[in-house]
């Protein structure tokens, strides 16, 4: 009996883990972090599929625009707080600079020169 009460228990309290959001903890997601600064999208897609994911992110958490790393300048980049990242799962069997996206060159040579000390990326 008291084996089943404890896998109970345990069954009821990990299951609120999935629950929806109360009302009132809804109000508590403007004191994260990610809505108190400087966010912003970036993406680079070969089918699409990755740039319509980042306006789903974008349109989640509030963000009115997201951004292509290919077009993206340093600056953009740096002057932000935070920085959501949206890269392909595509592989093209290279040994380096594999997804064949901007990625691939922004990861290699811009990266490295950028300061992002202290970004939550």
């Amino acid at each position: 009996m008291k084996l089943f009460a404890a896998i109970a228990a345990a069954s009821i309290s990990s299951s609120l883990a999935f629950a929806p959001l109360a009302a009132s903890n809804a109000r508590s997601l403007t004191a994260t972090a990610l809505y108190a600064n400087k966010v912003g999208i970036f993406f680079s897609t070969q089918t699409g599929n990755t740039e319509t994911v980042a306006g789903y992110i974008a349109k989640a958490v509030g963000i009115s625009q997201v951004n292509d790393i290919g077009d993206a300048t340093d600056a953009d980049v740096t002057s932000l707080d935070s920085i959501i990242v949206g890269a392909p799962t595509w592989h093209t069997d290279s040994e380096s600079e594999r997804s064949g996206t901007e990625w691939d060159s922004w990861l290699y040579n811009t990266l490295p020169n950028l300061d992002i000390a202290g970004k939550n990326v």
